[in-house]
């Protein structure tokens, strides 16, 4: 029973970040060019699924913002997912294991993209 509730907490959490991310920021971000952006993480095991969230976040914010604008199961959602695997695989360290669903990977990536942005004071 916790363990379930803790997947109605990160879930929760998710969907508020998708929600605070989307009313923070009308527009998405410019496309980066040239070398990926240094990302060192936090260093912490606990935190990997976070810390490649944010990493993905960093290197193609356009795409991450392409997931969080997306509807979930859309096209225009498999079309983000395909962009962005290749860059979050990129930020999983050597030996590093990740694991969740798409829903908790939106959640995450909006988080990110809150950190990375930087969410302004009272939103729009």
């Amino acid at each position: 029973a916790c363990a379930k509730s803790g997947a109605k907490a990160m879930a929760l959490r998710g969907a508020v970040a998708e929600r605070v991310y989307l009313d923070s920021f009308a527009t998405p971000p410019a496309d980066l060019t040239g070398d990926p952006v240094p990302f060192t993480g936090s260093g912490e095991t606990g935190l990997i699924d976070w810390d490649v969230t944010r990493c993905t976040a960093m290197r193609d914010p356009l795409g991450a913002d392409m997931l969080i604008r997306s509807e979930l199961r859309s096209d225009a959602e498999k079309a983000a997912i395909k962009r962005l695997a290749p860059i979050l695989g990129g930020c999983v360290i050597m030996g590093g294991k990740i694991g969740f669903d798409r829903e908790r990977m939106r959640g995450l990536v909006a988080e990110g993209l809150l950190k990375t942005r930087g969410a302004p004071a009272g939103g729009n």
